[in-house]
């Protein structure tokens, strides 16, 4: 696993999350062990790419993986890609969206099955933020 800042906008300023990053992976196992015998993905990321949105993060990504030969595991094909790309918009610093769009091609290995496209939405909240946020709130509502 690589992962690497390759870019910051401010190199100088060690609070300030915007550059670009990536990241590539690889992993191989025995195919008498595993249904996925070889995978590999990479990808890169921008936090900050839009004026204004400093901590948003636009990304996109792509893995492939190697099916098994073996006749047991049932797979029609030898491999899958699914290709991704994600905006993640942080609303604020507690909370954040993400929609994230995926193309999968040969999905799961099964002959005749439709490439996919799929979308999803992720929110995420971080609790200890929020409860950070509401202390600091309430000793300025009661002091």
């Amino acid at each position: 696993m690589l992962d690497q800042t390759v870019w910051r906008e401010r190199p100088d300023s060690p609070e300030d999350p915007q550059g670009i990053g990536v990241f590539l992976q690889f992993g191989t196992a025995e195919a008498d062990v595993s249904e996925l015998t070889r995978h590999a993905g990479g990808g890169a990321s921008w936090t900050g790419a839009l004026p204004g949105r400093d901590r948003d993060v636009i990304g996109l990504g792509a893995t492939r993986v190697r099916f098994t030969d073996q006749p047991a595991a049932g797979f029609e094909k030898s491999s899958e890609l699914a290709v991704e790309a994600f905006y993640k918009l942080q609303i604020t610093p507690w909370l954040s969206i993400t929609p994230d769009w995926q193309y999968i091609r040969s999905l799961g290995g099964v002959g005749g099955q439709k490439n996919a496209l799929v979308g999803t939405v992720r929110v995420a909240v971080d609790v200890g933020r929020v409860a950070n946020w509401s202390r600091r709130a309430a000793a300025k509502i009661f002091p």
